[in-house]
C-alpha cells in the first residue's frame, strides 16, 4: 500500500488554535487576530496509526479552531481544511481527540458545541458570570480595569464543575500535565482574573491558575503549635503540621507577562502565611525552568521588603541561622533559602570590595560541591595508592572539576542578576 500524501499530515501545534472569544461578532468575523497556539499536543494527539507523533493525518491545509467564552469558559470547536484523504486509511477524528480531554455535561457528554449559534447563547451569559471561590486580593490596574486573585477548595458551591474547565488548558500548556480531583479537601485552587467594568455591566476574564496540595507533615515531639480554627488538617490526631506543596501554575497566554504569575504565588504564601503556626515550609513540586525564576524573583521581593534592615542583614556571611530566620519569616525550604540569601546578598554585595567579593565566591563555590565533599577522605586514601600515571590522570580530572565549578559559578551568578533585575531591585 502506498504511503498517504504528506500534504495530508499537520504538526499538530500548529494546526489547533486557541482564541478567547467575548462577542458575537468576533466569533463570525473568523479572524486569527489574537489567536493562540498549544506548547504540548502529545497528550492529546499522542501516536496515530502511522506512528506519527504530534501529527494530525487525513487533511490538507487543517486548521482547528477553540474558540473560549472569557469567564465561563464555555468551548466551541471547529476544523476547516482544503480537502480530506480518501483512501483505506480512515482520517484522525480530531474532535473525538479533544472531547476526551473536555469536561463532561449533565448528561456524562463532553461540553462543547460545534454549533456558532449555540455558542453565541452562551456569550450572553458572560455578563453574569462571577469567579467561583473567596476573594483574596484586588489589585487595581486603571479606573476601569483591576485584577482581582480567588481561592477555591472542592468544597466550594460549583468548584468542581468550573475546575474542569481550567484544567482543560493545563494539558495544552504544561508537558506531563496532570488532572485533579478536588473531593480531597488539602487542594487548594487560586485564580485570577480580569476585571472590566464596560458599559452595561462587569466583564471578568480568566487570566490564570495556581494548584496547591497541604500535604500532612509530623508533629514535632516536645513542640507546642497553635490550631488554627476551622482547618481541616486537624482531623488527623497523629498531624498537627501541614507542608503546603505547589503543583502547577498557568497563566493563559493572552494574560501572560503582566504579573498573573507573581500574584497568584503571592496568594498562595499569604495563605500559608495566615496559617504559619502549622506550616513548616512551602515546596514546589517538580519545578520548570520558568517557575524557578517566578520563584526566586517573589521570594527576594518578600525577603527584602519583610526581613527588618536588609542591607545589614544581606551584607553578612550566609550562617545557618540566617538560613533558619528567611525559613520563620517566608516559610521557605532550607535549600530556597540559601539561594534566596545568596541572591540578596548580591543586590548588598560592593564588587569594589575584593575580600567580600572572593568570600562571596568561595561561599557560593562551597555549597556547590558539598555533594563531591563526602568523598574527600576515600579519595584522598586512594591517591596513597596510585602509581605516578594514575596520579596524573587524577590531577588532569581535578583541574577539569576546578574549571567546571568556576564556570557553574558564573552562570548561577549571571542568574542571580538576572532575578534581581526581573524583581526591580
Amino acid at each position: 500500500m502506498l504511503a498517504p500524501n504528506p500534504e495530508f499530515f499537520a504538526e499538530a501545534e500548529e494546526a489547533v488554535q486557541f482564541k478567547i472569544v467575548a462577542s458575537e461578532e468576533e466569533l463570525h468575523s473568523g479572524s486569527d487576530a489574537d489567536i493562540f497556539r498549544p506548547l504540548y499536543t502529545h497528550q492529546v494527539f499522542g501516536e496515530n496509526d502511522q506512528g506519527d507523533v504530534n501529527k494530525i493525518f487525513g487533511y490538507r491545509d487543517l486548521k482547528v479552531r477553540l474558540n473560549v467564552t472569557p469567564g465561563r469558559l464555555n468551548t466551541h470547536i471547529s476544523i476547516e481544511s482544503t480537502g480530506i484523504f480518501k483512501g483505506k486509511i480512515e482520517p484522525d477524528n480530531v474532535i473525538a481527540k479533544i472531547a476526551d480531554w473536555l469536561p463532561k455535561d449533565a448528561s456524562g457528554r463532553p461540553a462543547y458545541t460545534e454549533s456558532k449559534d449555540e455558542f453565541a447563547r452562551k456569550l450572553e451569559d458572560e455578563s453574569t458570570f462571577i469567579p467561583i471561590g473567596e476573594l483574596v486580593k484586588k489589585d487595581v490596574v486603571d479606573g476601569n480595569t483591576s485584577v482581582e486573585t480567588y481561592v477555591y477548595d472542592g468544597s466550594t458551591p460549583g468548584a468542581v464543575e468550573y475546575h474542569d474547565r481550567l484544567q482543560f488548558f493545563l494539558v495544552w500548556y504544561i508537558d506531563g500535565a496532570r488532572y485533579i480531583g478536588l473531593d480531597d479537601l488539602k487542594w487548594k485552587v487560586f485564580t485570577t482574573f480580569k476585571k472590566e467594568e464596560v458599559a452595561g455591566g462587569i466583564k471578568y476574564s480568566f487570566a490564570g491558575m495556581l494548584t496547591m496540595y497541604e500535604y500532612y507533615a509530623w508533629r514535632n515531639v516536645g513542640t507546642e503549635r497553635a490550631a488554627v480554627i476551622g482547618s481541616d488538617v486537624f482531623d488527623d490526631p497523629f498531624v498537627d503540621n501541614i507542608r503546603p506543596r505547589i503543583s502547577q501554575v498557568f497563566v493563559m497566554p493572552p494574560h501572560q507577562r503582566k504579573g498573573h504569575g507573581r500574584r497568584l504565588l503571592q496568594a498562595a504564601y499569604d495563605h500559608c502565611l495566615a496559617k504559619k503556626a502549622v506550616v513548616v515550609d512551602i515546596a514546589v513540586e517538580e519545578p520548570s525552568e520558568g517557575m524557578v525564576r517566578l520563584r526566586d524573583v517573589v521570594d527576594v521581593q518578600n525577603a527584602l521588603a519583610q526581613i527588618p534592615d536588609p542591607a545589614t542583614f544581606f551584607s553578612q556571611p550566609y550562617t545557618v541561622a540566617a538560613g533558619k530566620n528567611l525559613t520563620e519569616v517566608l516559610l521557605l525550604g532550607k535549600e530556597q533559602a540559601r539561594r534566596v540569601y545568596e541572591i540578596a546578598q548580591l543586590r548588598f554585595l560592593d564588587s569594589t570590595d575584593a575580600a567580600k567579593t572572593t568570600a562571596y565566591r568561595l561561599s557560593i563555590k562551597t555549597r556547590l560541591i558539598q555533594p563531591v565533599v563526602r568523598e574527600k577522605k576515600q579519595e584522598e586514601k586512594m591517591i596513597k595508592n596510585m602509581v605516578e600515571e594514575e596520579l596524573k590522570t587524577h590531577n588532569e580530572t581535578q583541574k577539569r572539576f576546578r574549571d567546571r565549578l568556576h564556570l557553574d559559578f558564573e552562570q548561577l551568578v549571571q542568574e542571580y542578576r538576572s532575578v534581581l533585575e526581573s524583581a526591580h531591585i
